[in-house]
């Protein structure tokens, strides 16, 4: 029995650790397609000799050492939120220690902007990604080059057309596929290490240092390519809770670190033996002519897989956002109905798309959307770092001893790659900035909103729930017969708070026809991505009597990472005993409120936004819509006075 259970807790660790390797690693796992050779053939190309290689390769040694192994894995990594992990993840736990600005900041709108650029890492990794790859037969032929636009956009086409199917099968695939590639990878790069066993001199950090004291000021430039290697770095902190730090840690350490290093040094030995590269594509160098098809292939199928992780993040960072009360309310599908996580956003897949293929025509090459890239990953990474440092300060309490050389280390790197990045900000790095910039607005503008409108709602007059259960009483005789959800932005549990504006509209508009059955629902989102069970309802009874007429409050506990229905819990709770309504919960009659802002004459950026925001109000997903119920039973509210 002992071995029967150590057998299978070993098989699941080690299936966590296949799938770590297929979704967690194929953006990081497939940056030596172009971190190396931009270094060598991209804007600022380096002169081909071994002072430069054996320097470039050690930065990329001790980058992957320090940015992914130290920051990320053994520091950022402890920062779960009950095992998840992301950005929102960092957000909420600050909230939970009651921290609400960084150095002077908001803390809400730092999380906010470091999330935003994410949305521009993801539209360029799949675009980067596929290029890249495809641009191997160019290597082959260079008659074959006018394929490579058309061959791209047909892959991101198909790549995006099957989102909405669910990668839940595909998805088993991932983990042994990049296994291959990073078995290729090594394959690839040992032959040339061994042909020149010099490159290895590149693991001490000397040659860093004095590739760093030679060139001064032009080492920024160099970083610019470097932060290639780490693209991807969020994704093992973002997708923590779908497998663990344990199983992404044996995974990089054990396979993926040894994998990628031995690649670049692979292609550094080529760039030292002076023989011609061509297409001056390092990476596809290294692959022997009888097998070159092959690895252009398996380079194809690692790329899909890394952009197929993006594009998933991106979903799950629009999910949380969504029930964090960041972004508005979109059709969100759920792809699998017994795994969570599988989600499928319309809107999102869609843009991206589009975004993609424009940045394909626009760019041409993977180095022309190189100058692109690094912007969006390094200063996401500055963001994390200084969040991080409140929760150590702030939540964990660490003394300043540790958090002093700690973060002052870590902010030197994270700071040299962002200024390095920021020198291509006019060959492309201005991409994902606008993209963090313009989402942000929206995001910043829809929290702003969603504060106004509860600001706003408490402070219209109205009945309180007191009076709302005499007249209940007093009218039994004359009540209407049905069963009336009514949606409320805040729990109610006093008999003194006052009713949902949604239910203050319905008697405004169809007169004082009170309706037999109540419920108010409030759904909560924690702090937490998951809630369980034991706390997931609240529940109130203010009138009890099936004779006279129900009023009951039900505030529904969610986590961020959690996908409410309405119709689930209303049955959840009838089959439960726990509201007492004879009636079937597809009869309810469900209010919700929907804002409608009305501009009036003031400071312009206050106009243009409530403007923005009453447009965002009107063609976002209504609540029932977004909690799985029709679109037909809502009631209109205009809030003026604003």
């Amino acid at each position: 029995m002992n071995l029967k259970n150590n057998l299978t807790k070993k098989t699941f660790s080690l299936a966590l650790i296949v799938g770590a390797l297929g979704i967690v690693f194929g953006d990081i796992g497939t940056s030596p397609l172009y971190a190396l050779k931009e270094t060598f053939f991209g804007l600022h190309p380096l002169v081909r000799n071994q002072e430069n290689v054996l320097g470039v390769l050690s930065l990329i040694f001790w980058t992957l050492m320090i940015v992914v192994t130290v920051k990320y894995i053994f520091l950022i990594m402890r920062a779960d939120n009950n095992g998840e992990g992301g950005i929102f993840a960092l957000l909420s736990l600050l909230r939970q220690s009651k921290v609400k600005k960084i150095f002077g900041l908001s803390l809400t709108a730092v999380v906010l902007f470091g999330a935003t650029l994410l949305y521009g890492d993801g539209v360029i990794t799949p675009a980067i990604s596929v290029l890249s790859a495809v641009e191997g037969i160019e290597v082959l032929s260079p008659n074959l080059a006018k394929y490579v636009i058309p061959i791209t956009i047909a892959i991101l086409i198909a790549l995006f057309s099957i989102q909405k199917k669910g990668t839940g099968k595909v998805g088993k695939l991932f983990g042994p596929v990049m296994i291959i590639w990073f078995i290729v990878l090594i394959l690839l790069g040992l032959p040339e290490i061994i042909k020149y066993p010099q490159v290895l001199q590149a693991i001490n950090p000397i040659s860093a240092f004095r590739f760093i004291y030679q060139h001064t000021w032009y080492t920024f430039f160099v970083l610019s390519s470097i932060a290639l290697c780490i693209t991807g770095c969020e994704a093992l902190y973002a997708d923590m809770g779908h497998f663990n730090r344990r199983s992404i840690t044996w995974a990089w350490a054990g396979l993926v670190y040894p994998a990628l290093i031995i690649n670049y040094f692979g292609q550094g030995a080529l760039l030292l033996s002076n023989e011609t590269i061509a297409g001056n594509n390092t990476f596809y160098a290294l692959a022997p002519q009888w097998a070159f098809m092959g690895v252009v292939i398996l380079a194809t199928a690692a790329t899909i897989i890394a952009s197929q992780a993006l594009i998933a993040g991106v979903y799950s960072l629009t999910s949380q956002a969504v029930s964090l009360g960041l972004f508005p309310k979109i059709r969100i599908v759920h792809t699998n109905s017994e795994v969570e996580g599988q989600i499928y956003i319309p809107f999102i897949n869609v843009a991206l798309a589009i975004s993609c293929i424009i940045l394909v025509l626009i760019f041409h090459t993977s180095g022309g959307l190189a100058a692109a890239y690094g912007i969006a990953v390094t200063g996401t990474m500055i963001i994390t770092t200084l969040v991080f440092y409140s929760i150590t300060r702030h939540l964990w309490r660490w003394s300043w001893w540790i958090i002093a050389p700690v973060f002052t280390f870590l902010v030197i790197i994270d700071l040299s790659f962002f200024v390095g990045t920021m020198l291509k900000f006019w060959q492309g790095g201005f991409i994902p900035i606008i993209v963090g910039i313009l989402l942000f607005v929206i995001m910043s503008t829809w929290d702003w909103g969603r504060i106004l409108s509860h600001t706003a709602h408490l402070a219209l007059p109205g009945l309180s729930v007191g009076k709302l259960v005499e007249m209940q009483a007093e009218h039994k005789n004359n009540l209407l017969k049905r069963s009336v959800v009514v949606m409320s932005s805040r729990p109610i549990i006093n008999n003194d708070d006052r009713i949902p504006v949604a239910l203050d509209s319905f008697f405004s508009k169809w007169g004082l026809s009170i309706p037999k059955h109540i419920v108010f629902l409030n759904i909560t989102f924690l702090n937490s991505p998951r809630a369980e069970k034991t706390i997931r309802y609240n529940i109130t009874n203010f009138q009890n009597d099936i004779n006279v007429g129900t009023i009951i409050s039900v505030q529904a506990n969610y986590g961020y990472m959690q996908m409410p229905d309405i119709r689930y819990i209303l049955s959840e709770l009838k089959s439960q005993n726990k509201i007492k309504i004879p009636s079937d919960p597809e009869k309810w009659l469900v209010l919700v409120a929907m804002d409608r802002f009305v501009v009036r004459p003031r400071n312009i950026l206050r106009r243009m936004r409530i403007i923005l925001l009453d447009y965002m109000w009107r063609y976002a997903k209504p609540m029932t819509s977004y909690y799985g119920l029709g679109d037909d039973n809502k009631v209109d509210i205009e809030i003026i006075n604003i």
